[in-house]
């Protein structure tokens, strides 16, 4: 016994000198980072205490990556370059990492819950590689893997974080913070572009598509909560939001907002009587806003058929980006390439009115499917399709089959999947596949089918 117990007492002293040792050669490098550079000596040491945190508590370290990255710019006095989503995203996937050693085989992981989503994703990402065998500037194609890598790393670790009830309740009140947070920044700092559009950390018309899934679930929040102070903070977040919204001027963003609230009333339930009069207020304030104020860039008049220049582009871009689909039907003219091959068809049997402005500066095609067609054929978008439309069945289907169980978490899903409904459409007008909130909102709503599970012990819940 008293043998056992010494070698005990040894091994105890040997793991106390390892970790003086090497606590010791950390404190050493870190004095000696200090000198060199005391910021990255600062950034050392709180991106370790980010990977630290998210080992232990991923879900808040995705909520926290959500409400530091949903601005597309961030204000130089933070020192940090325009985004922070690559250092922050790639400490995420590494605390996904060790948070997948320290729970081996007791976490969600997407490709052994839902193996045809993840192949799905994976042939896409297989055919945008491909694709750089017959692209003119395989650059592009390089670029643009490289995003996709992202906002796909990005999809898995969200599914895995999100799947518990505290982690995907957690990471939808990580985004509506992050878009109160936007929204405040935005309208204190009161930067416009064009015809007064709001435009502090975003371009107007992404701004306001990725408001979409805040504003409809908080308006579910408000409908639905039994809490006054849920209530109330949902509240705030809508009035805030709803205003930063308006501002944008944003035509897309509105007919998105249009479908948002459709889905809303049609996903609300025994809610339904509820979000139908709420809705029925939002329209018709919105309506008697936008006609009394009559905002310049949404009802602008010109002489092209009542449209502005900017609408006349998008449309020559829409007919561009049609003809290198029927001309590339098949494999498209390769990922990345669309802006590339553009000025080509400029030149061809094409009603074009704004043709010099496409020569001069190479717009994206203004519409994430055509983008995806032009660039990687019917193949390409059916792909993209599928991609999206995979979990969308996911949450509806489980939506579907806790109807009547009351599940507290129910009418999140519900604004969630409304929201996810007028983001796809507003994309309609935007070049958005890469856009990091369409692959966060898609991870959340494949983790639905895991959360609206009858209540069990949950790994991060214990």
């Amino acid at each position: 016994m008293f043998a056992e117990a010494r070698s005990r007492l040894d091994t105890e002293l040997r793991t106390a000198a390892a970790v003086a040792s090497a606590t010791t050669g950390v404190a050493l490098l870190l004095g000696a980072l200090t000198v060199y550079s005391p910021k990255m000596a600062v950034g050392l040491v709180l991106g370790a205490a980010f990977v630290v945190v998210a080992v232990w508590r991923l879900p808040v370290a995705i909520a926290a990556f959500i409400v530091m990255t949903l601005p597309e710019h961030l204000p130089g006095s933070f020192g940090a370059g325009d985004t922070l989503a690559k250092p922050v995203g790639a400490l995420i996937l590494l605390a996904w990492v060790g948070y997948l050693f320290v729970h081996r085989g007791q976490v969600p992981l997407l490709p052994r819950d839902h193996p045809l989503f993840f192949w799905g994703i994976t042939v896409f990402l297989l055919l945008g590689g491909v694709s750089a065998l017959w692209a003119t500037d395989v650059s592009q194609t390089r670029h643009d893997l490289g995003r996709f890598l992202q906002v796909a790393a990005l999809l898995l670790v969200v599914y895995t974080a999100g799947s518990s009830r505290t982690g995907f309740r957690t990471m939808m009140q990580g985004y509506l913070l992050a878009s109160v947070v936007t929204s405040v920044y935005s309208l204190s700092h009161g930067a416009y572009v064009g015809q007064g559009r709001l435009a502090t950390l975003f371009d107007p018309n992404y701004f306001a598509a990725a408001l979409l899934p805040a504003l409809a679930i908080a308006v579910f929040l408000i409908a639905t909560s039994d809490k006054w102070l849920t209530r109330c903070l949902a509240l705030v977040i809508l009035g805030v939001d709803l205003t930063a919204f308006v501002l944008t001027q944003s035509r897309g963003g509105i007919v998105g907002l249009a479908v948002t609230l459709v889905l809303a009333v049609l996903l609300a339930g025994r809610a339904r009587p509820r979000i139908l009069a709420f809705v029925l207020v939002l329209a018709a304030a919105g309506l008697g806003y936008y006609f009394v104020y009559k905002p310049a860039h949404i009802f602008q008049t010109g002489t092209r058929s009542g449209l502005s220049a900017e609408s006349s582009g998008r449309l020559d871009e829409w007919r561009v980006a049609t003809r290198i689909f029927e001309t590339h039907p098949l494999g498209g003219v390769g990922l990345g390439n669309y802006t590339t091959v553009e000025p080509n068809y400029t030149t061809q049997n094409i009603n074009l009115q704004f043709s010099s402005f496409i020569l001069r500066f190479r717009h994206v095609a203004h519409n994430t499917y055509l983008q995806v067609a032009a660039e990687l054929g019917i193949v390409g978008i059916l792909l993209f399709l599928g991609i999206l439309a995979a979990p969308f069945r996911l949450a509806t289907k489980a939506l579907a089959s806790v109807r009547r169980l009351s599940d507290p978490l129910e009418f999140y899903v519900c604004g969630l999947i409304a929201g996810a409904g007028g983001l796809v459409v507003a994309y309609i007008f935007l070049t958005a596949e890469w856009e990091k909130q369409l692959w966060l909102i898609l991870g959340l709503l494949a983790c639905v089918p895991n959360v609206l599970r009858p209540p069990r012990a949950e790994l991060d819940e214990s």
